[in-house]
């Protein structure tokens, strides 16, 4: 969607919302991310399938520094169910990683990074691990 190499400030991580649904939370969002022109926001979308949503509905304002979508359903290719075992290793170290979040501990930029580069990856939770298996 758009990225121009500047870190962000915040991140927000926006579950069916803004940009895409006018209104409500979306002109929530909109209105704090315009009324903090000095801070550098980075939006990330979450949605079903990309199906359900039009084109965005807002204009990012200058100050949002990366965005990107990302749809949980893909009916183009659905996930066969199976049984399996899951990548335990994996499994342990998000679950290390919530407990951190959980405990209000500081993690490195390189740890959050390590953690969730992996998510959706064979090495890391992959999407039938997440939703299959015994993990």
């Amino acid at each position: 969607m758009r990225a121009s190499g500047a870190v962000a400030d915040i991140a927000l991580l926006l579950e069916g919302t803004y940009p895409y649904v006018r209104g409500g939370v979306s002109a929530w969002v909109h209105q704090i991310i315009s009324g903090l022109p000095e801070i550098r926001f980075a939006v990330i979308f979450i949605g079903g399938d990309q199906k359900m949503y039009g084109p965005a509905q807002y204009q990012f304002p200058p100050n949002v520094t990366h965005a990107e979508a990302h749809y949980l359903l893909h009916p183009d290719k659905p996930l066969k169910a199976s049984a399996r075992k899951g990548n335990r290793r994996a499994f342990s170290e998000m679950a290390e990683l919530h407990t951190h979040m959980r405990q209000l501990v500081p993690l490195s930029g390189e740890e959050m990074t390590s953690a969730f580069s992996r998510l959706g990856s064979a090495e890391g939770v992959s999407e039938k691990d997440f939703l299959y298996s015994e993990a």
